[in-house]
């Protein structure tokens, strides 16, 4: 019998397959033949789905897709590194005719790409032993499209740092690490971008080029005639640009002019590959659908037709792609209706889903299996295989565990059941082969699956990332204007110093070993006030402040004994009705929930009351935390009140708690302003009689005219967003009744270090594992492409946020959109509004009576609604960072793909820093390196929400950090732990110590190297030591004698000593009272060397002048308190 691949390799008709059918018919086609296979689909959307069903058979490294760009036609905006990288792989992996299913969307398959011969010389494979010049290299980089950078963290990028080459090349999985020994090559290795710490040693790597726009001589003298010829202003300032090397912003536009000859993906099939997708008339539809969208973009950015290359420049001709598929020697047809072999297939869902229990589906499995098929279960978690193994085996009949691709290879009709660890979209069953393939999803219910962990990003310390013009906390001297790093040359040695410049010009000099005494301000970055030195409103500020932690500390310190002294309810939170209500939850839940979980049910089965804090953005499982806690005081007869700050949020948890809790004997009301005043009253009556279970609404919970009959817990989501009255009545309750809070304002882990013990925090920092990343397109204003975008959502069932944040024309703009998309049902929002009004039109967008929703960036947080996928964000170019990233996370919180469309105006430049920002958020998919010190400002809103605005106002006048550190302080001096005055010696040795310049050019990674070696223990400095040489290279001698420093500096803290000073060959250590030395063993090396010991506490010990670090290290280690 032949293999299901054999099999399944005749087919030429997949059209009305299933999606996972029809990758398996192209995976087995790819597996007979041995060649590639370019899949041709109609969108993005079709080719993501293609991909994840492919990978279901296939290995990952034989699936590749070739994007479309993520920029508009004619658009002046290039597309993001990312997608440029895979189309490069993608084209080289068919130039060498290795056999790979590339999976391209329509779109991207028309357009010109860079010429297979240029492609296939520019390839550059690096080799160990071999011999490259860097000026050379780095030139050749920037010509292909590379970017230069300090530390690279991203695909397209390199960086140059002494004798050491980072770069990260399309193709590459991992970025890889070149030393150099002059100009040779002495190791290849990959390393992590997380950590950028190396990992293995690879013999070579190969280098491709970073965009399909080549700036080499060659390239630009291919365009440049051309370009000429278009005799328009724009073009001339472009030309400028590229003869320097500059990558204007869209200049793929001009793509096919730079080469001499044009190529297609087309051009790049071997012999015999196979071509997958549309019939020819499709083809021919669809060719002439981009064609008029690469006209109507073409006539509406280039009115005079002097600019740009027209369409018919740009795009390949139709006849290009029908002659394509008439030399394949298979085609398989993706078409309804096409001529040939489809295969028959019957879906199992129904059946399925008509069983009444789990139970029942498994018996429906197992009789597959006695008519002789063999039943491929696919399953996206281990720990749900986990149960449906032991199902089976429960059933006496235990499964074999299998790869998706082995599932090829297989003959069917061996009545063998097996378990696949991968998702499936669907199931389906194929008689004539004997063989089912069951989709756990459809057989019991979805369940996400876990996030896989791929490794955090560096927290940045936000003082690494300073420029010139910043402000600087200097602890004792205030704030003041950094400078700059400057090496100054003392008495012959040269070390570098931070410049503080302070009102009136004063400049102080701070040595870098003392970075201890300096933090970036953190506060409002408009209204802080420069000090004097000398001057005198820096001692008054940090007197106010610390009064103010006092009392803050005393408050929270009486909350935390009032607790720990009240009778708390301890609640059983073991039994096994909580499991079952656990296990009804349709996801798999993260690491992060879990904990967070296990805190709650800690809290709640002790004795005190608990009052915990679940930090967590929307969407990352904050409200099923919430739920099972509610489930656990709602089944030992407490009542449980939900309290909310808006309406509409009340009637959002009333819906989802009723569905959470269909199956249990809980009553579950809200008192809202959608109810009428006798429904509220009927319910606070049934309420106080103890009828009600879990009472969800409003501030008004709070009244004293709310009674509870037996009160358990209260859950407050959001308490930043109550006002300072209902935050009083909260902190009351606090040490009366469990209460649990929510927040989704990012809380600063140093002010989570400053509070913990007193209120009990749980950070949920993991994304749900199947949320997307979101599809970002920067465009003009541009109505047609505002239409499309808006209506490819609402054809999807979806709804659509247009942020345009001008309250006067925000009616306006809403007639607009209301006019491009008549079948649209247009609403406002706007924080003008009254609160009646507002929540009656975000009541009606929830409710889908609206679909477009026109509003402001009142938006930016606030409730979760899966089914708005799309958000248009006016004049992106005003927002900020941190703005611009919340807005875009309104969408893409359901399986679906999110899309923001990011607009600029339609005529005009924009700022420098706009186009950065807007750079910025396209690039970064998700929370990472980039987007941690523009949350920042967010996290610092959040000290005032969770500590209050009296406090704001001292984090303002003193930065973030000094205020965080004096809480802390603070805290633990209320708790008898008495902060000891840290030492902060002084120490001139008389010898170079410095990072110089050539070894790490960056300044931003000097500073943080100088912070991290100045604030390392002693015993932490050879694993910086190791990771600094890693990442630049051989250590050079003032670097060395610095991490010397950095050392002995460490050790005279531990030892409490003021000042180390070597001169003329003379140690000389000054000593404090408090100095934590062996006096005997001082008095013993003194005296051995011929020194001598002053009354007024200084030690004279001469030493040599070879290794001298190491012998005045030897020396403090010989004198220091064994505790040291």
């Amino acid at each position: 019998m032949n293999s299901i691949y054999q099999q399944l390799a005749k087919t030429v008709s997949t059209g009305t397959l299933a999606s996972p059918l029809r990758a398996m018919i192209i995976a087995s086609v790819y597996t007979a033949r041995k060649k590639a296979v370019l899949w041709i689909v109609e969108s993005t959307q079709e080719m993501y789905q293609a991909q994840e069903d492919l990978l279901c058979f296939l290995d990952r490294p034989r699936v590749m897709t070739f994007d479309p760009v993520d920029v508009r036609p004619y658009q002046d905006d290039s597309p993001s590194r990312e997608i440029i990288a895979k189309r490069i792989s993608a084209l080289y992996t068919l130039m060498k005719g290795e056999p790979v299913v590339v999976i391209a969307p329509f779109a991207s398959v028309v357009p010109y790409v860079m010429a297979e011969e240029d492609l296939s010389v520019l390839a550059t494979r690096l080799e160990v032993d071999k011999e490259i010049d860097r000026d050379e290299f780095a030139g050749m980089l920037i010509h292909r499209g590379y970017t230069r950078e300090a530390l690279i963290d991203d695909v397209g990028q390199f960086s140059i740092r002494g004798c050491v080459i980072d770069i990260f090349s399309p193709g590459m999985e991992d970025p890889v690490r070149i030393d150099l020994f002059g100009d040779t090559i002495t190791t290849i290795k990959t390393f992590d971008l997380a950590t950028q710490r190396s990992r293995k040693n690879i013999p070579s790597a190969l280098i491709l080029p970073a965009s399909e726009v080549l700036l080499d001589t060659a390239h630009i003298r291919n365009a440049r005639p051309a370009l000429r010829r278009m005799k328009d202003q724009s073009v001339s300032y472009l030309i400028s640009d590229i003869e320097q090397g500059i990558y204007p912003p869209g200049i793929e536009r001009y793509l096919p002019l730079f080469y001499e000859t044009r190529s297609s993906i087309f051009d790049y099939l071997g012999a015999g590959s196979v071509i997958a997708g549309p019939g020819s008339t499709e083809l021919d539809i669809m060719w002439n659908q981009e064609f008029s969208r690469y006209c109507n973009a073409y006539e509406r950015c280039d009115d005079n037709h002097q600019r740009f290359p027209g369409p018919e420049e740009l795009i390949i001709r139709k006849e290009v792609i029908l002659e394509a598929l008439e030399k394949t020697p298979v085609h398989i047809s993706t078409s309804v209706g096409t001529k040939g072999q489809e295969m028959v297939y019957q879906s199992p869902m129904v059946s399925m889903q008509a069983k009444k229990d789990s139970d029942a589906v498994f018996d429906y499995i197992l009789s597959l299996r006695n008519q002789g098929m063999d039943i491929f279960v696919f399953a996206g978690t281990q720990m749900l295989l986990e149960r449906i193994e032991y199902a089976f085996a429960k059933k006496g009949v235990p499964p074999e565990v299998c790869s998706g691709r082995s599932i090829l290879t297989m003959n069917g009709w061996g009545a063998r059941l097996y378990l696949v660890e991968n998702v499936i979209s669907t199931g389906f069953i194929l008689p004539s082969l004997g063989i089912a393939v069951i989709c756990a999803d459809e057989a019991f219910g979805p369940r996400k699956r876990k996030k896989r962990s791929k490794g955090s990003l560096p927290i940045l310390n936000p003082f690494t990332q300073l420029n010139v013009g910043d402000a600087v906390v200097h602890r004792d001297n205030g704030i003041g204007i950094f400078r700059g790093v400057v090496r100054l040359d003392l008495e012959g040695f040269k070390s570098d110093f931070i410049l503080l410049e302070y009102l009136g010009g004063d400049k102080l000099y701070v040595p870098v070993y003392k970075l201890s005494l300096l933090q970036r301000y953190i506060g409002e970055a408009d209204h802080f006030i420069i000090d004097k030195l000398g001057g005198t409103r820096w001692i008054r500020a940090k007197g106010k402040a610390r009064e103010s932690v006092a009392k803050l500390a005393n408050e929270l310190l009486s909350i935390y004994a009032r607790r720990e002294s009240s009778p708390g309810t301890s609640f059983d939170t073991t039994g096994s009705f909580i499991t079952e209500f656990e296990d009804a939850f349709p996801y798999e839940e993260t690491d992060d929930q879990l904990r967070a979980v296990e805190d709650i049910y800690a809290d709640m089965s002790s004795h005190k009351p608990m009052d915990r804090l679940v930090c967590g953005d929307v969407g990352y499982g904050k409200t099923e935390i919430a739920l099972r806690a509610a489930f656990v005081a709602a089944m030992a007869g407490r009542q449980v009140a939900v309290l909310v700050p808006t309406t509409l949020l009340a009637r959002q948890h009333l819906r989802t708690f009723r569905e959470r809790f269909e199956k249990w004997p809980i009553r579950i009301e809200a008192v809202s302003g959608f109810s009428t005043t006798t429904q509220n009253s009927e319910v606070l009556k049934a309420l106080q009689e103890g009828k009600v279970d879990i009472i969800i609404g409003t501030h008004a919970l709070l009244s004293d005219k709310v009674k509870f009959k037996n009160m358990g817990l209260l859950i407050v989501d959001e308490e930043h967003r109550f006002g300072v009255k209902n935050k009083e009545q909260i902190k009351a309750k606090r040490a009366e009744i469990e209460i649990l809070t929510l927040t989704a304002t990012p809380i600063p882990r140093t002010l989570n270090m400053a509070i913990s013990g007193i209120r009990d925090l749980s950070i949920i920092e993991t994304p749900p594992a199947e949320r997307k990343s979101i599809e970002t397109m920067i465009s003009r204003f541009d109505e047609e492409e505002i239409q499309q975008a808006i209506i490819r959502e609402l054809l999807r069932g979806g709804q659509v946020f247009f942020v345009h944040n001008r309250v006067s024309t925000i009616e306006t703009m809403a007639s607009r959109i209301q006019a491009l998309v008549p079948g649209s049902r247009v609403g406002v929002a706007h924080g003008q509004m009254s609160r009646p009004q507002l929540e009656r039109i975000m009541g009606s967008f929830l409710d889908r009576t609206i679909n477009v929703l026109v509003t402001s960036a009142i938006i930016s947080s606030g409730i979760d609604i899966p089914s708005a996928n799309t958000i248009i964000i006016n004049r992106a170019d005003k927002f900020g960072l941190a703005d611009l990233y919340q807005l875009r996370g309104r969408v893409g919180r359901s399986k679906l793909r999110g899309f923001a469309l990011l607009l600029i105006p339609s005529a005009g430049q924009i700022t420098k820093d706009a186009r950065k920002r807007l750079a910025a958020i396209k690039e970064y998919e998700s929370l990472g390196a980039g987007f941690q010190m523009a949350l920042r400002d967010m996290e610092i809103r959040g000290v005032g929400d969770i500590l209050g605005k009296a406090q704001w106002g001292h984090v303002t006048a003193i930065g973030y950090e000094l205020y965080q550190q004096m809480l802390a302080e603070a805290i633990g001096k209320l708790q008898g732990k008495e902060a000891i005055p840290e030492t902060d010696p002084e120490i001139r040795i008389g010898l170079d110590a410095y990072i110089p310049e050539e070894y790490c050019p960056d300044q931003h990674l000097r500073l943080g190297l100088y912070k991290r070696l100045f604030s390392a223990q002693s015993d932490e400095l050879p694993e910086i030591t190791e990771e600094i040489s890693d990442l630049y290279g051989e250590i050079p001698g003032p670097l060395r004698m610095l991490i010397g420093i950095a050392e002995i500096r460490d050790i005279m803290k531990k030892m409490r000593l003021k000042k180390l000073d070597r001169r003329d060959n003379i140690l000389r250590l000054y000593l404090s009272r408090d100095s934590r030395i062996n006096l005997g063993r001082l008095i013993d090396i003194v005296t051995e060397n011929n020194g001598r010991i002053y009354q007024e506490g200084v030690a004279e010990i001469p030493i040599g002048v070879k290794d001298v670090h190491k012998e005045m290290r030897d020396i403090l280690y010989s004198i220091a308190e064994p505790a040291c």
